[in-house]
């Protein structure tokens, strides 16, 4: 397949919720080469009010989202699709009506969010999973090498997406796909010492979108206190719990060293190195990719936890510099913290000043 645009049908029964979605993420990660349509084989009246919620929360647009029969795209005249997934099981065991064009289809079966019963914090927690699932499968079908793939090659590999599942479909608490996807967007980004500011609006906009409140986001003034040109302080992320306990810090720095300037990251085999002549920058995006995976884990999940507090430092790599201007109140007091870092490739080492250090395999 050369390099042209691709039209993506998303099915489901009542093209209210899960369809919806899915029509949203491929607009929003299709980058202009992917158009998201979706329909149902007995439409609801409206969309569901979560789905659109949860949307326009995370800044996505809801214009011209509505419930519709799978019979308009049956129709003479109606786009073409190149792609058509079932994301739920009654769509995939209906007969569906004959699209133009022979497009490809792949069953991309989601748990409904719309059946789940509950107060609203419990059903959107529900709608937040489908999102997640969806939206991994999403981006790697998005950046799948069509143009290299023949019909066959890519049929096997939507199958293949389609039966990886999400954040649910693997005994692994972590979805592992995701949270490389994270790391690969992080590295990209570039974010030397008192730079950080992309990193930043990077680490923010998927924090907002695992459902972390934009009032549970702040900059303390380090920056100020720095001078010396720096653009931001440190990003502090401050949660409640879903329990009572002492509050837990989570920690690691944002900004990488000069040599890693232009780094662009690539996948070698069961390695990522960079493409050029440059530093990769692993250090300490690899700390930041883990913390935003366990909030993101913990929300989409559901899952109990304690308060916690995650802390983004600036100026690492040139002194600690965020870090020696830290106020512990401004970190509302944990009782137990982990500073994450990198170092040897081989091991992961955890520690702090005057604290025992531990290695983990």
């Amino acid at each position: 397949m050369n390099d042209r645009e691709f039209n993506v049908l998303f099915l489901c029964t009542g093209n209210s919720a899960r369809s919806i979605l899915g029509e949203a993420l491929i607009d929003r990660w299709g980058r202009g080469r992917f158009n998201g349509y979706s329909a149902g084989s007995h439409p609801k009246p409206e969309v569901h009010p979560l789905a659109l919620r949860l949307l326009e929360h995370l800044d996505m647009d809801t214009e011209g989202l509505r419930s519709k029969n799978w019979d308009e795209f049956a129709q003479p005249g109606a786009p073409r699709m190149d792609f058509v997934f079932t994301v739920c099981d009654n769509a995939a065991r209906e007969a569906c009506p004959v699209w133009p064009g022979q497009p490809m289809s792949a069953h991309w079966g989601v748990p409904d969010p719309a059946a789940v019963e509950g107060d609203e914090k419990t059903r959107m927690q529900a709608f937040r999973r489908a999102f997640a699932q969806l939206e991994n499968r999403i981006r790697i079908f998005v950046n799948l090498p069509f143009e290299s793939l023949d019909r066959l090659r890519i049929q096997s590999e939507i199958d293949k997406i389609g039966r990886a599942g999400g954040p649910r479909g693997s005994n692994n608490i972590v979805d592992e796909k995701r949270a490389l996807a994270h790391l690969m967007d992080l590295l990209a980004i570039e974010g030397l010492s008192g730079s950080e500011t992309k990193v930043a609006a990077a680490i923010k906009k998927k924090l907002r979108a695992a459902g972390v409140k934009p009032g549970q986001m702040r900059f303390d003034d380090a920056h100020k206190r720095i001078g010396d040109g720096y653009e931001v302080g440190n990003l502090i992320v401050t949660l409640p719990g879903t329990r009572k306990a002492p509050r837990r810090l989570l920690m690691g720095h944002m900004d990488t060293v000069p040599l890693v300037r232009g780094a662009v990251p690539v996948r070698r085999g069961n390695r990522i190195v960079s493409k050029g002549n440059t530093g990769l920058g692993a250090d300490n995006r690899t700390a930041v990719a883990c913390m935003v995976t366990v909030l993101e884990t913990l929300l989409t999940r559901g899952l109990d936890h304690p308060p916690l507090t995650l802390c983004f430092t600036v100026g690492e790599e040139v002194g600690l510099r965020g870090a020696k201007v830290l106020k512990k109140k401004d970190l509302s007091n944990p009782t137990l913290g982990f500073n994450i870092d990198g170092g040897d490739p081989a091991d992961l080492w955890i520690g702090a000043l005057g604290a025992d250090r531990w290695e983990v395999d």
